[in-house]
């Protein structure tokens, strides 16, 4: 029997071209996971919760302008992740204001 990991690595990356929108996918994002750009968000997710997440962000898009994307990687690649510079962790990051 193979034992998998009950969670995920997704990075999350949108272009949304109004403030409001993306304000609310943003809010969506921020329950699963970190913020590391203006648009880029590193999650661990369940399958469910992959699911609820584009649910409730597809809700919120304009299909004419905006996207997401949702790209999973494995553990390992998660694992060889570079950060220029290091990564902080979350009690060290600076707190992001919302537009």
């Amino acid at each position: 029997m193979v034992n998998r990991a009950s969670k995920k690595f997704i990075v999350v990356a949108y272009d949304i071209s109004s403030i409001k929108r993306r304000n609310k996918v943003t809010k969506v994002l921020l329950r699963y996971g970190t913020r590391i750009n203006r648009s880029v968000f590193e999650c661990m997710m369940s399958d469910r919760e992959l699911v609820l997440a584009k649910e409730e962000i597809a809700e919120f898009l304009n299909l004419k302008t905006d996207k997401a994307v949702f790209y999973p990687l494995c553990i390992n690649c998660y694992s060889k992740a570079i950060y220029i510079p290091k990564r902080l962790e979350k009690e060290d990051a600076e707190p992001v204001t919302i537009l």
